[in-house]
């Protein structure tokens, strides 16, 4: 009888601890079911669906961005790729969560321009001791005095421009390229500014082309691409192009040493006496990043600038009637007209569109709006800034799409915050001070002397940059 009992008790317990696992699995997978609910929703079908829309030739990688944004109603949402789910979002308030967060570390993506120098440490890609040494390091030589020194660069170079190019367009009255003019000019001021070293036109050219050649950057999240990149050319190429930038970044070096009376204090300076380095090839590789981030993205902003100025006479009128009751190239450079100019260039087509990525160490949660549900941004998650997203957010700006530099008159304290073309944080853009007075004098300088044209508005093209490629002015020097 009683081992009867023994054993319906033992069945009995059984079935609670059975009952117990049904419910605790069910309570786990409806947990489970809720926390992918609140997800951000994804706007790609599948992995190989995300490659393909960021390796698209048909259309910017950024356009199709906020097409699809636009098209499914998302201001935050997941894009998919091999091995990572990519977090976008048009919310610049839930973008600075993330470049804010010291917990989050750079995002993956940023390994693939290591093929700028053939691989290793730089300022730009690493994480830990090295970014902290180079960063703190170069830091001083962006102060207020040398950036003083760097616009008295900007303004001797711009004048130097003026004479031996933009004369030359003028009188022969033929339409031309300004993107590569402006390449050329601003690549000449961040080798003397930040460098002290002056490049001579062949060597632009080669060095120009070396940087263009290195549009794998583009591709490299194609599973496996670059690790078999032998069998490429264009892999091979690129991986050719860095060796040969790097080399250069050696010769910007030593020819920095071989100067009778060095400055004290620049860019160059500061890289070459930092003992945290432990050789030449680590300081090149830190002079590659900032000749690449420096001339290219102050170029493409002009180029964008002066196009929307060529396509909007009306605007290009107003601010040289504006130029005209100013006397010197500073207040020119610093007037309402240019800086509601500058702004609206830069909002409409940010020369970086997809900037800034970090890697979610933690769950992101964000705070649900006007009774919406938080959402949860999963750990591992790689997080990305896009400012061409968040510079046309209709909930921002109106009518985003439309040039309209009027808006940066009385703009709200929102449109403000959120045009932050520099990234914010402590890994935003070191260089702003001198990529801002570089903006500033050259359309200041020119537009006053120069009537420009639109004859062909060119073509969008993104690899790392977008750039409004094919895009030609003709222009009048001003009686």
């Amino acid at each position: 009888m009683l081992g009867e009992i023994s054993q319906s008790t033992t069945s009995l317990q059984a079935i609670v601890v059975a009952s117990a696992i049904l419910t605790a699995s069910f309570m786990l997978k409806w947990l489970t079911r809720k926390v992918q609910n609140d997800n951000p929703p994804f706007i790609t079908t599948g992995a190989m669906h995300g490659i393909r829309i960021m390796t698209s030739a048909e259309k910017p990688f950024p356009h199709v961005l906020l097409e699809l944004s636009r098209k499914f109603g998302y201001k935050s949402f997941y894009l998919h790729l091999p091995f990572v789910k990519v977090f976008f979002t048009a919310d610049f308030e839930i973008c600075k969560e993330f470049l804010y967060d010291r917990s989050a570390v750079k995002s993956g993506f940023y390994k693939s321009y290591k093929m700028l120098h053939d691989g290793g440490d730089d300022i730009f890609t690493s994480e830990g001791p090295f970014w902290m040494h180079s960063r703190k390091g170069m830091a001083p030589a962006f102060t207020s005095a040398h950036i003083h020194r760097m616009n008295e660069v900007v303004v001797e170079k711009v004048k130097d421009f003026i004479d031996k190019r933009l004369d030359y367009f003028a009188s022969n009255g033929h339409s031309f390229d300004i993107g590569p003019e402006l390449l050329n000019l601003t690549l000449s001021i961040i080798c003397k500014a930040a460098f002290e070293y002056d490049i001579m036109h062949g060597e632009e050219s080669y060095l120009i082309e070396e940087f263009h050649s290195l549009e794998e950057i583009k591709k490299a999240r194609v599973p496996f691409r670059w690790r078999f990149g032998r069998f490429i050319p264009a892999v091979r190429r690129g991986r050719e192009a860095g060796k040969n930038i790097l080399e250069f970044g050696k010769h910007i070096l030593d020819s920095y040493k071989k100067l009778d009376n060095p400055k004290k204090g620049t860019v160059i300076d500061l890289i070459l006496n930092n003992t945290k380095y432990k050789n030449d090839k680590e300081r090149a590789s830190d002079v590659v990043i900032l000749l690449f981030a420096g001339y290219d993205t102050t170029a493409t902003t002009l180029w964008w600038i002066l196009r929307d100025l060529a396509m909007n006479p009306t605007e290009q009128i107003k601010l040289r009637e504006a130029f005209k009751r100013l006397e010197t190239i500073e207040e020119r450079s610093n007037c309402l007209e240019l800086n509601c100019i500058i702004k609206e260039g830069m909002r409409l087509n940010p020369p970086v569109p997809i900037a800034s990525g970090r890697t979610a160490l933690k769950d992101l949660i964000i705070k649900g709006k006007d009774g919406e549900r938080d959402m949860i941004v999963q750990r591992g998650s790689q997080l990305m800034y896009s400012p061409y997203l968040t510079f046309r957010n209709e909930d921002v700006y109106k009518d985003p799409d439309v040039y309209r530099p009027s808006r940066w008159i009385d703009p709200s304290e929102k449109a403000v915050n959120t045009l932050q073309s520099f990234s914010v944080g402590r890994r935003g853009c070191l260089g702003k001070r001198l990529a801002q007075a570089e903006i500033r004098n050259v359309i200041a300088m020119i537009c006053t002397e120069f009537e420009f044209r639109c004859e062909d508005k060119g073509t969008p093209t993104f690899t790392v940059l977008l750039k409004p490629s094919g895009c030609r002015i003709s222009v009048r020097r001003i009686d």
